[in-house]
């Protein structure tokens, strides 16, 4: 089996859609449901031979604090990070010596974002302590690789840090990690708090990424889960979801975007047929997800953790043979209120250690996959691998991209650094994530959508390892 597509020139680029994106024009062929279910199938594969799926999970935090704390109140702000502990800290700064100059109050009122602090550099996120309305408490999440760099930065920042770990097979087996593996630590780790609090609990939880600053026209953090509650009285919302960033800002554009917009009243925008992205800020019904067993996939190693859950959401897949058809699972999407988020310089990044390590286990999974999704069918697997394109020949996707990075001429090599083999191999997994994400649920034409999946392939996924009953190991700081 063969994909049609073709190269996506820009490769490389700061925009989201250049960053993660190798191919472009991806057409699918009708009638394939097995093969492209065997692109999920043969990646969960991979990871239980492996015997590093199902495994407790590990939770790191002041577990006496983090839970006495959160007891009765408001929808927590989780927040998913790596390498950005001293960036942080410096927003939770920033957002102190704004509010000196000149108060704010809550998420929605950009006086937090006017940039009055004398040489100021970068913004406070929507997620500083002081930048919230309510009483809800903010977690940061991070490898616990990363735990002490964070804890440390942000000892003083009102941020409780939780660090995540799969348990390894062995103690040489490499650390389990990625995109998708921490968005479904994030979401545990909420599983969990609302599992052991005593008293009222909440049903939501916000998850963030780090850099989110602001959200155009947002009526702030406790309108849209109001919002959530009255439409789920009808119809019960797995989450709400506001429309992506595609280019990170500078400073000065957060700034300037405030300036112009402070005084502005902020409301809820209508909802948009179709939906689009969950993605960077969504309201998660934790509760829903607890119910279903539902969460993001560690199968998504270098892109497309999100992508994938929103196609999950949205796919109507018809019945087959035995299989009961899957229809798509309600969600609020806000298209008219875009997610501001800003640029975070190499320079201020922390290149500890732990992060250090984090990337390098992130660069080897994806290693690990494209090596496998470059050779025939493993045993006991499903066609493919090896993954296949069209272009003017027929090639694997692995032989496809290292052609194009190794080549010289300026008007066909990618902006990356193509002949890094790190960077070979992440593209070659991201390029096999893309063409999954489009089989779940992709737009055929103007007005159609459809899934090119078995429904049994894509539960699987979805679902958390081990038929729901994750095991969560509750660990106290270092």
């Amino acid at each position: 089996m063969a994909i049609s597509a073709t190269r996506n020139k820009n490769y490389g680029g700061a925009v989201v859609t250049q960053k993660y994106s190798p191919l472009e024009n991806i057409t699918y062929v009708k009638g394939k449901a097995a093969e492209y279910s065997a692109l999920f199938t043969n990646r969960l594969a991979q990871l239980t031979n492996a015997n590093l799926l199902p495994q407790p999970l590990t939770l790191i935090t002041d577990w006496n604090a983090a839970l006495l704390a959160v007891t009765g109140h408001d929808p927590p702000i989780v927040v998913i990070s790596s390498n950005r502990s001293k960036w942080i800290a410096k927003g939770m700064q920033m957002a102190g010596e704004q509010y000196k100059i000149r108060p704010y109050a809550g998420s929605g009122d950009l006086k937090a974002l006017l940039g009055n602090v004398g040489k100021q550099t970068q913004s406070p996120p929507l997620y500083s302590p002081l930048r919230i309305e309510g009483d809800r408490r903010v977690y940061v999440v991070v490898h616990a690789l990363e735990y002490t760099q964070y804890k440390t930065a942000l000892a003083d920042a009102g941020i409780t840090v939780v660090g995540w770990s799969f348990r390894a097979p062995t103690p040489t087996s490499p650390v389990l990690t990625g995109f998708g593996a921490s968005r479904y630590a994030a979401i545990e780790f909420c599983k969990h708090l609302r599992a052991n609090m005593a008293g009222v609990k909440w049903d939501y939880a916000w998850l963030l990424d780090d850099n989110v600053m602001g959200i155009t026209g947002f009526p702030g953090y406790e309108v849209a889960e109001n919002a959530m509650r009255t439409a789920s009285a009808t119809t019960e919302q797995v989450c709400s979801a506001f429309k992506g960033c595609a280019n990170v800002e500078s400073f000065s554009a957060i700034k300037a975007w405030a300036t112009e917009k402070w005084e502005e009243a902020t409301a809820l925008t209508p909802l948009e047929t179709p939906r689009g992205i969950i993605q960077q800020a969504a309201l998660w019904n934790i509760k829903y997800l607890a119910e279903k067993k539902l969460n993001f996939s560690p199968i998504f190693v270098a892109s497309g953790e999100d992508v994938s859950m929103g196609n999950y959401l949205n796919a109507v897949i018809p019945k087959a043979g035995g299989t009961p058809a899957k229809a798509a699972i309600p969600y609020l999407y806000y298209g008219g209120m875009k997610i501001r988020k800003e640029i975070v310089e190499k320079e201020a990044h922390d290149e500890s250690p732990g992060a250090i390590a984090v990337k390098t286990a992130k660069d080897a999974y994806a290693a690990w996959f494209a090596a496998q999704e470059a050779t025939p069918t493993p045993r006991g697997g499903t066609a493919p691998p090896p993954v296949q394109i069209e272009t003017t020949r027929t090639e694997t996707v692995s032989a496809f991209i290292t052609t194009w990075f190794n080549s010289d001429d300026p008007d066909v090599k990618p902006l990356v650094a193509g002949k890094d083999p790190t960077v070979q191999a992440t593209a070659k997994c991201q390029a096999v994530e893309q063409v999954a994400c489009g089989a779940i649920w992709r737009k055929k034409d103007k007005d159609t959508y459809e899934s090119c999946v078995n429904k049994p392939a894509v539960d699987a996924i979805f679902e958390v390892p081990g038929a729901g009953q994750v095991i969560v190991q509750q660990q106290p700081p270092p």
